[in-house]
């Protein structure tokens, strides 16, 4: 097996692994250990693939190509740039936390659970490799199902709601998404993003953009986020803020709520780096991406531990929590930090990147993104004082322990991996392009 042949495996495994869970008539336990075990090759597996990287050279890598509909032009294409490579190291990390979380709380129906989460880890990762459009909808619409069923089986009482709302937004821009793309392959003769030539219609831009600021979301295509994050399992909206939505509306009086809520300010941020067409706003914004989908997991796990303590995630039935809980404290309180952007850690780095940027753009661009930032740390200096340093709730008892090893082993390397980036956010912001300007790089590989 050669090292190009990792990027299949990281999609296949996953999905492999899901399909003899739901077939094998395995016990809970073995179920949530073999789904562990798999979450964490995935890792292992990614780590080796990033040792092999070569961040000098600015096109693809660990391609893998096959033909699969060839009358239409339509291949089996996967491989990674630098900034993939950062994308799929993020969810690979994230699913891995997500299903040791679930594995630790003891979600009923394991097979069916666990089964889900690994084939969502496959299809999120084939999302960031594909490199035919017609795969990268295929695995875009994959990782679509089993979040439905995640939110719709194991969420909350109003899980119904928010998956039929969920379900009619990401549907609408599924379908502009595929009517760009069979015009775009038609129009070129190949769906191949490597090889396609680059297209100058509006409307095919406008197709992709609608279906990807619905996904994201971004405002105001942002209806199906409330309900979705609120009803679905902790260590789903861990995913679905962390990996895949990377987004938010305007605010709550819950820990879930302003964890989600600060995201929407994040992600306008990013979009602006990606905007700016600049060195320094392409940077920002994938060291921004990789943090915060870092920082948002982390919080959504944190949250959960509190409300299997409390019960709740309601603002006004807590406080006091940093009394007795150290552990539970200096977590919280540590990424809340980071998530404040303060000098010298990864958010900081990432958003004065893409500040930078922007700037070289037009000033105006730079003071929207500032007023961002801000809307951010006000939510999350809200969260850290409303759980830890107001008047005790009444849900808080002396009997809500501090977090336990078995949490602690979740959310400590989420943690650890944020201080790296804190310590040395040029491993990603000077290692997403290869060895040209990002500007170039995008002009030259990128269709």
């Amino acid at each position: 097996m050669t090292i190009s042949s990792f990027t299949s495996l990281l999609v296949w495994l996953p999905i492999g692994a899901a399909i003899a869970i739901w077939v094998l008539p395995l016990s809970r336990y073995a179920t949530g250990s073999l789904a562990v075990l798999v979450s964490l090759l995935e890792v292992g597996i990614w780590i080796q693939q990033a040792a092999h990287f070569d961040f000098s050279h600015s096109g693809i890598q660990f391609q893998q190509r096959g033909q699969w509909i060839e009358d239409l032009g339509v291949s089996y294409h996967v491989g990674e740039y630098g900034f993939s490579l950062w994308l799929v190291g993020l969810t690979v990390v994230a699913m891995a936390a997500a299903i040791g979380y679930g594995f630790w709380v003891g979600r009923d129906r394991p097979r069916a659970y666990f089964g889900l989460m690994l084939f969502l880890t496959g299809a999120t990762v084939g999302v960031f490799v594909a490199q035919d459009l017609l795969l990268f909808y295929a695995f875009f619409e994959a990782m679509l199902i089993p979040l439905y069923i995640l939110v719709g089986v194991w969420g909350g009482a109003g899980r119904l709601g928010a998956t039929v709302k969920f379900v009619i937004y990401t549907m609408a821009g599924s379908l502009l998404m595929l009517a760009a793309l069979i015009v775009y392959g038609l129009q070129v003769g190949t769906f191949d993003l490597v090889d396609g030539p680059a297209s100058a219609s509006r409307w095919l831009f406008l197709g992709f953009m609608f279906a990807f600021v619905i996904k994201a979301p971004l405002f105001p295509f942002h209806g199906w986020l409330p309900d979705a994050y609120r009803e679905a399992p902790p260590e789903v909206t861990a995913v679905l803020s962390g990996v895949i939505a990377k987004a938010g509306v305007y605010g709550s009086p819950s820990f879930r709520g302003v964890v989600a809520y600060s995201s929407l300010a994040q992600s306008g941020l990013i979009t602006i780096g990606l905007f700016s067409g600049t060195n320094l706003g392409y940077d920002g914004a994938v060291l921004q991406m990789v943090a915060h989908g870092l920082m948002s997991a982390a919080l959504f796990l944190i949250a959960g531990t509190v409300e299997r303590r409390t019960t709740t995630d309601e603002f006004a039935l807590l406080g006091g929590m940093a009394k007795g809980r150290p552990a539970l404290a200096t977590l919280l309180l540590t990424v809340g930090v980071i998530s404040l952007a303060v000098p010298g850690s990864a958010a900081f780095a990432g958003e004065f990147l893409i500040l930078a940027g922007a700037f070289q753009r037009a000033w105006w661009w730079a003071v929207i993104g500032a007023g961002a930032m801000v809307l951010a740390a006000m939510y999350m200096l809200r969260l850290i004082s409303a759980v830890l340093h107001e008047a005790r709730g009444s849900t808080v008892s002396d009997e809500a322990m501090d977090l336990r090893p078995g949490e602690l082993a979740l959310v400590v390397p989420l943690v650890g991996i944020l201080l790296a980036l804190s310590a040395w956010p040029a491993g990603i912001a000077g290692h997403s392009f290869g060895s040209e300007p990002p500007t170039q790089s995008v002009e030259a590989q990128f269709k």
